[in-house]
C-alpha cells in the first residue's frame, strides 16, 4: 500500500515546555519520515517557543511566525493558510492538527492514513480515532470507546448517532484538507476534537472510525464557554432545517428534543468544570442557567437539582454526588 504524505500543523504561543513532548512523539512514528511534513506557526511567543522550534533538526520542518493573535481558533485558520502554501504533492495527502503538548502514539500515522487510503473510494471527509486525555494532574485517562469496533459512518443515515453518543467525548482526527476561510464554520471544522462536532462537519458525508486510541490530547477548554454552547445549539437547528429543505420532512421527530437534552446536560457539565477551575462566577452561572433554556426537561433530572443547590444556593454539601455522577 502506498504511503500518504502527512502534513502536521502545530500553532504555538508560549508553549516552550510542551513542544518537546509533541515533537518527540512525531519522531517516534512507525512511518517513513520522508512522508511527514511538520509546520510550526508561532504567534509572537515570549518564552522561547520560537527559539525552541528553531533548534529542531529534521527534514520537512517549516517554522513560521505570525503576529500575536489572541483567539486560538483564528490562530488555527492563519496557520492553515500557511500549510496550504507548503502542501506536499502526491495523490494521498492528509492533515493533522496538534496542539503543543499533544502526543501521537507510534502507530498513529500508519493506521489513520492506511484506513483513509483503504476507503478512499468512499471519498471520506476524515478518519477519526479514540484519544486518551491528559488530566489536570498529568495522568493519562482512557475513555470508553464510542463504538464497539472500527466502522464507517454515513452522515446521511447516522446523524442521530452523533447526538446520542454524547457531548463530552474527545476524539482525534485526520482530514483531507484544512478550512482556511474566516467564517465561523471553518473554525469548527478545523478544531473538531469533540465527537459531537462531527455533526457539523460530517452531516451527509462519510467518516471512518478507529476504535484504538492513537493519540493523547489535553482536556479541551474553551475561551468562551457560552459561545461554544450556543454554537452547538445553532448546529442542531441548522441540521433540521437543512434536511427539511432537502427532503421536505424531518428525518426523526425526536432528534431536536434529544439533541437539546444532551446539550443541556453538556451545559451543566461545563458549569461544573468551570466551578472546579474557579473561573469567573458569572460564566459558571450562565452555563448553568442556559441549560434549562435549551431543554426545560433538564430540571427534572437529579443532577440539575444538585447543580442548582451548588450554583444558586452555594451549598457544597452536594459536591460528592456531582463528582461521582460525572466520574461515572
Amino acid at each position: 500500500m502506498a504511503e500518504a504524505r502527512i502534513q502536521i500543523l502545530i500553532p504555538t504561543y508560549n508553549n516552550v515546555k510542551e513542544l518537546d513532548r509533541t515533537m518527540e512523539s512525531i519522531k517516534k512514528q512507525n512511518y517513513d519520515p520522508q512522508n511527514i511534513y511538520v509546520t510550526i506557526v508561532d504567534f509572537g511567543s515570549e518564552d522561547g517557543t520560537y527559539e525552541k522550534a528553531m533548534s529542531y533538526d529534521r527534514e520537512h520542518l517549516g517554522i513560521y511566525t505570525r503576529p500575536f493573535q489572541k483567539n486560538w481558533r483564528q490562530r488555527i485558520i492563519d496557520a492553515a493558510r500557511i500549510a496550504e502554501y507548503v502542501r506536499p504533492e502526491g495523490m494521498y495527502c492528509f492533515y493533522i492538527l496538534l496542539y503543543p503538548g499533544d502526543i501521537v502514539y507510534p502507530n498513529c500515522l500508519q493506521v489513520l492514513s492506511g484506513k483513509y487510503i483503504e476507503n478512499y473510494g468512499l471519498n471520506p471527509t476524515m478518519v477519526f480515532c479514540e484519544s486518551d486525555i491528559f488530566t489536570d494532574k498529568g495522568e493519562i485517562q482512557r475513555q470508553k470507546p464510542l463504538f464497539s469496533k472500527d466502522c464507517i459512518i454515513d452522515g446521511n443515515l447516522a446523524v442521530n448517532e452523533y447526538i446520542k453518543r454524547g457531548y463530552r467525548h474527545q476524539i482525534f482526527q485526520m482530514v483531507s484538507d484544512f478550512s482556511k476561510g474566516r467564517r465561523r464554520e471553518n473554525y469548527e471544522k478545523n478544531e473538531g476534537r469533540c465527537w459531537n462536532k462531527l455533526v457539523w462537519r460530517n452531516n451527509g458525508r462519510m467518516a471512518i472510525y478507529v476504535q484504538e486510541p492513537l493519540a493523547c490530547t489535553g482536556k479541551i477548554i474553551y475561551e468562551d464557554e457560552m459561545q461554544e454552547i450556543l454554537y452547538r445549539w445553532e448546529a442542531h437547528m441548522y441540521i433540521v432545517r437543512r434536511y427539511m429543505n432537502k427532503y421536505g420532512y424531518i428525518f426523526d421527530e425526536n432528534f431536536l428534543q434529544l439533541a437539546n437534552e444532551n446539550l443541556a446536560e453538556y451545559a451543566l457539565w461545563r458549569s461544573f468544570s468551570l466551578y472546579q477551575g474557579k473561573v469567573d462566577w458569572k460564566i459558571i452561572e450562565d452555563c448553568f442557567l442556559i441549560s434549562k433554556i435549551i431543554a426545560h426537561s433538564i430540571e427534572n433530572k437529579e443532577i440539575y437539582q444538585k447543580m442548582r443547590k451548588l450554583i444558586v444556593e452555594k451549598n457544597e454539601a452536594v459536591l460528592e454526588f456531582i463528582n461521582e455522577y460525572y466520574e461515572e
